[in-house]
């Protein structure tokens, strides 16, 4: 049984369907809950990074959860954690450690045609990783001009100018009228924010924005806990 929780607790990214959260009556959500204190530093990957991987996971819990339990209602800030670990806090140290150019963007639009609608979930999971992808190339999960709303085909013929002129130029905003994408920068963690404007509650449009990281905090939080403090792992 701890096998199979660890590896649900594994794939909980916004791809993650509602019948695997829901089912067995919430037995799942009760052993993720039993077994946190366990499973954390092995899917989170600092049992062996980490000199106090017992303090790490006491942190995670207060962060992400406010020490509460593990439930339905707030599974969004569990995604967020894994997302973290995974993805968000090694990106933001790669970015900082690179010598060249490098462009950051985020990306959170919610489109009429997404990850999560096409595995059948009715569950509010946040933005399935990869998804981007769909508005840049054909993608038979994601239909971006075949179901998706005119904000969705917006938004894809805006990024695909982008990541055509940066092929092309080295450059994704090369004298583009009201858009300059700046290169990050460890000062000024200059990100391309993507998203719709009805996605902030405000009239539809495309919304591409160049701003400091908006989830930066989320991995300095990472920073100032010693998951990677073990000698042997350190950066």
């Amino acid at each position: 049984m701890a096998s199979f929780i660890l590896f649900i607790f594994r794939i909980l990214d916004p791809c993650l369907q509602d019948r695997v959260l829901t089912s067995g009556s919430g037995t799942l959500l009760r052993m993720l809950n039993l077994l946190f204190d366990s499973l954390a530093p092995r899917v989170l990957m600092y049992d062996s990074t980490s000199s106090k991987p017992g303090l790490v996971t006491k942190n995670l819990r207060a962060f992400y959860m406010n020490n509460n339990k593990i439930s339905l209602e707030n599974i969004r800030p569990v995604i967020d954690m894994v997302s973290d670990a995974w993805f968000v806090y090694p990106l933001h140290e790669s970015l900082n450690r690179h010598n060249g150019t490098v462009f950051s963007y985020y990306f959170d639009h919610k489109g009429e045609e997404n990850l999560i609608k096409s595995m059948g979930s009715n569950l509010d999971l946040g933005i399935g990783h990869g998804e981007e992808l769909a508005y840049l190339f054909n993608n038979t999960m994601v239909r971006i001009y075949e179901g998706g709303s005119e904000l969705d085909r917006t938004i894809s013929k805006s990024m695909i100018e982008l990541w055509t002129n940066f092929a092309i130029y080295g450059n994704p905003t090369p004298g583009l009228e009201g858009l300059n994408w700046r290169p990050w920068t460890r000062d000024g963690h200059e990100t391309l924010h993507i998203g719709g404007a009805s996605d902030a509650g405000g009239e539809d449009g495309c919304l591409l924005n160049v701003e400091p990281d908006p989830i930066l905090a989320r991995s300095n939080f990472w920073k100032s806990i010693p998951v990677r403090d073990n000698p042997k792992f350190q950066w």
